[in-house]
């Protein structure tokens, strides 16, 4: 992504080594939008846009010691959005896949996602899912976020397609076992949530 190079973009980047804000500011305005309007065609949520630009500008500021090794600040830039806008829609993607394997191997209904009961069904999920053991962990997300087959998992961590099913067996059976055995701290929520008068 090409960015119009400010005429004194040179003296601006030296100036806020030195720590100046104003000449920073300038570099904001100059870039933000272009940048914004590039993470948001990834993204498509103005929210996420503005949050992942603003971010990578402060990580500037607070880095900017490192302008002073850089040819080109626009390609800086861009690389900076790149990266955080690809481990955010990385990030994502991994909350949405463990969420289905909630609803898949739980046979939930889908329901509002700001209720407060399902939002603690999904961290049970979370939990569990990190609590798995790294081998089936990697092996269960391969199946469900990269949709990936037995013989492709099996290929890529140098197991046999029988032991790949016997990992996801083994980590839906702990997955269940995890929910149901934590299942009182869902209800004693349940129990406190405020009942609307009708």
């Amino acid at each position: 992504m090409a960015f119009e190079k400010l005429p004194n973009e040179k003296d601006l980047l030296m100036r806020v080594l030195e720590g100046d804000r104003i000449a920073f500011a300038r570099l904001f305005d100059a870039y933000h939008s272009h940048l914004g309007s590039y993470v948001l065609k990834m993204t498509e949520s103005i929210e996420d846009t503005e949050e992942i630009v603003q971010d990578v500008f402060v990580k500037i500021w607070l880095n900017r010691s490192a302008l002073n090794n850089i040819n080109s600040f626009s390609d800086y830039l861009f690389i900076m959005c790149r990266n955080k806008t690809l481990n955010h829609l990385r990030k994502t993607a991994l909350q949405k896949t463990r969420w289905t394997i909630l609803e898949q191997e739980l046979n939930y209904a889908t329901v509002d996602s700001d209720d407060e009961v399902i939002e603690s069904m999904r961290a049970l999920i979370e939990e569990a899912i990190d609590k798995l053991p790294t081998p089936q962990r990697e092996t269960l997300l391969l199946s469900k976020t990269h949709r990936l087959k037995y013989t492709e998992i099996a290929e890529r961590q140098g197991i046999t397609s029988e032991a790949v099913k016997k990992r996801l067996s083994t980590a839906r059976q702990f997955i269940k076992t995890y929910v149901h055995d934590h299942m009182d701290d869902v209800i004693l929520l349940l129990l406190f949530l405020p009942i609307p008068f009708r």
